[in-house]
C-alpha cells in the first residue's frame, strides 16, 4: 500500500474482509501469510491482527499465522 494511504485503517479492514471471507466460505481452520523477514512494519500489521510467527519460508519470508480461534471479528 502506498505510504500516503498507510496507518488510516484501509489495510486492517481489507485484511479482516479477507480473513472474514476465509473462514466463512472456507471454514478456515487458520489463516497464513508470508511476510519478508526485514519488513518489520509487515510483521507488526499482521501481529496486531493477532497473528504469530510460525515459521521460516525460502530463508526469505516469515509465515505469520491465526488460529480460527483468535480470528479477529469482523466489523
Amino acid at each position: 500500500m502506498k505510504d500516503a494511504y498507510q496507518k488510516q485503517g484501509f489495510g486492517t479492514k481489507a485484511a479482516k474482509v479477507c480473513i472474514h471471507y476465509l473462514q466463512e466460505e472456507y471454514n478456515a481452520a487458520r489463516v497464513s501469510c508470508p511476510v519478508d523477514l526485514h519488513n518489520k512494519d509487515a510483521q507488526a500489521f499482521w501481529k496486531k491482527l493477532g497473528f504469530q510467527f510460525s515459521d521460516t519460508v525460502e530463508n526469505v519470508f516469515m509465515r505469520f499465522t491465526i488460529p480460527k480461534d483468535r480470528i479477529p471479528a469482523f466489523s
